[in-house]
């Protein structure tokens, strides 16, 4: 009860709860499983009376916690491995796709005059400059120059603890599937519209943190994929104003 009035102090101090939030959910749902299996394939149990301190010490002696305990752990780790290993699975399926459509990106010259024909000429929102290689060029560099190492390694590491966030809030999505199924199997009134749209719902949220994964996994090298393209154009297009200086100065 005192942490639980932690938790609420924290947030209405503007501090987040998610973290433990998610971690009592997370040993909820794995409780909760075991104690269903644990009525399926051994006996319905009672709780202990607190007042039998004999019977509460025969519990935790004679092994009958020690079943509870290892059930408990196998479901624990054991949902949270099975999870893992489908995330682990389809994401580097995933990443691997989009990371073969990205080294074959290759920006060529009419796919820019495509795009300065429709910035231009866009009669909804006119663009303020008429945009060119050279405009483009220069505010690349730009950017480019206002980002440092420093904050380019900043932005991975936090890319990275996401990333991690995302793997994490699926295996626990996953196991929600898990827990859900047994509700509606053992409660009689948890009904076919409540295990759907729950269901519904952890399944959208499962393909959501997936998504976000793998566009965190791959961003760096979008990233430098299209550095590598800009400083082609760069070059292209130093090339071509010197060109075009030496045949005036001719």
């Amino acid at each position: 009860m005192k942490e639980f009035l932690i938790y609420v102090s924290d947030y209405l101090k503007g501090k987040s709860i998610y973290s433990p939030a998610l971690r009592f959910l997370n040993f909820y749902l794995s409780a909760s499983i075991s104690s269903s299996i644990f009525k399926r394939f051994y006996f319905n149990y009672s709780l202990l009376d607190l007042a039998d301190y004999k019977g509460i010490y025969n519990y935790f002696i004679r092994g009958d916690f020690a079943v509870a305990l290892l059930l408990f752990t196998i479901v624990h780790y054991g949902i949270g491995i099975v999870g893992e290993s489908i995330f682990s699975l389809m994401t580097l399926k995933k990443s691997n796709e989009w990371t073969s459509l990205i080294l074959k990106l290759k920006i060529k010259k009419k796919d820019y005059a495509l795009f300065f024909k429709a910035i231009n000429n866009n009669p909804i929102a006119p663009a303020p400059i008429k945009f060119d290689k050279g405009v483009i060029i220069k505010y690349f560099e730009l950017l480019k120059k206002s980002i440092s190492a420093e904050d380019w390694e900043k932005a991975k590491k936090a890319a990275e603890l996401k990333k991690e966030e995302m793997k994490n809030n699926f295996k626990l999505a996953f196991k929600g599937i898990v827990a859900l199924t047994i509700f509606f199997m053992s409660v009689p009134y948890f009904g076919w519209i409540l295990y759907g749209i729950s269901m519904l719902i952890s399944l959208a949220g499962m393909a959501f943190f997936f998504y976000i994964y793998v566009v965190l996994d791959v961003f760096p090298l979008f990233v430098r994929k299209i550095d590598v393209e800009m400083t082609a154009l760069i070059q292209q297009y130093n090339l071509s104003v010197a060109e075009a200086s030496d045949q005036q100065h001719t």
